[in-house]
């Protein structure tokens, strides 16, 4: 079973919520899913992160953080892992991203423009949310979420349906990347 990782950086019930939605939609395709949560700048890193970054194919990051404060935070995560050093301390293959920033501010696209670069650096083949899909295709396609305001503000039920979405596509190709490694790392034995 390919494994999935999905990293919140930042603090907050909606980026929660997203990142439980790309999981479950990951799940939905068959892998094994893990969340994680970086809600603070300092400190280390919690408990399986490392591991899970070291052993997953795929990757998802959601932020709900300004643009330079999203990647201050992946920085810093990449050079705790140890990755800087040694590049084998990541498995990332495939990525993902996702911003709980509202879809009517300009930072959102910012926000996962450069999380997608960064990713991108890190070697990762970076998996887009879908949007552009026929099936789709209603959806607004800005990067950001839509709240619900309610006693506890939620996401609304297309952002959660997107973020689904996006998870079964991540899975999808996490799932078609991770076999293609099983085969090579046969072929080396």
């Amino acid at each position: 079973m390919t494994l999935v990782t999905v990293v919140t950086v930042g603090p907050g019930e909606l980026v929660g919520q997203a990142a439980e939605a790309v999981a479950r939609g990951a799940r939905n395709y068959g892998n094994r899913a893990t969340v994680h949560v970086l809600d603070r700048a300092e400190g280390d890193l919690p408990a399986g992160l490392a591991e899970d970054l070291r052993n997953c194919v795929g990757l998802a990051i959601g932020s709900s953080l300004s643009p330079k404060d999203t990647v201050t935070r992946l920085v810093s995560l990449y050079e705790q892992t140890g990755a800087a050093s040694d590049p084998n301390r990541l498995g990332i293959r495939v990525a993902t991203t996702f911003t709980t920033l509202d879809k009517a501010d300009p930072a959102s696209a910012e926000a996962v423009d450069r999380m997608n670069r960064l990713l991108y650096r890190w070697g990762a083949v970076i998996v887009s949310p879908g949007y552009s899909e026929p099936v789709v295709d209603w959806l607004d396609n800005r990067p950001g979420v839509e709240t619900r305001l309610t006693e506890d503000t939620s996401l609304t039920a297309a952002s959660v349906s997107a973020a689904e979405r996006q998870g079964r596509r991540l899975g999808r190709l996490a799932e078609i990347v991770g076999k293609d490694l099983e085969g090579d790392a046969r072929l080396r034995l």
